[in-house]
């Protein structure tokens, strides 16, 4: 009885850690309009990414003007930097545009 015990402990303690992981991430591909918020995020954050290391920093006309001129109005994810995707992609499975 107490190696049953043991070893269903060993095996809850094993397995729960990982399935705790999977519950909270949102396996599968996205669908076609999280698709396209994706897209869009990754584009305004290089864009943002682009228009701020571009334009001049005492004028941040040349920095909204810039922004204009690429076709981004609304930037969600500031810069593109190394957690974009992650955070892009979190957007999107949240159904915010």
């Amino acid at each position: 009885m107490n190696k049953l015990l043991a070893v269903g402990l060993v095996m809850g303690a094993v397995l729960a850690p990982s399935s705790l992981l999977f519950a909270q991430s949102a396996l599968g591909p996205l669908t076609r309009a999280e698709s396209i918020v994706y897209h869009d995020c990754l584009r305004a954050a290089w864009v943002d990414d682009y228009c701020r290391s571009r334009s001049f920093g005492f004028l941040s006309t040349s920095y909204d003007a810039c922004l204009t001129a690429n076709g981004v109005d609304v930037v969600p994810v500031r810069g593109y930097g190394i957690w974009t995707k992650d955070r892009c992609w979190a957007l999107a499975r949240s159904g915010v545009r």
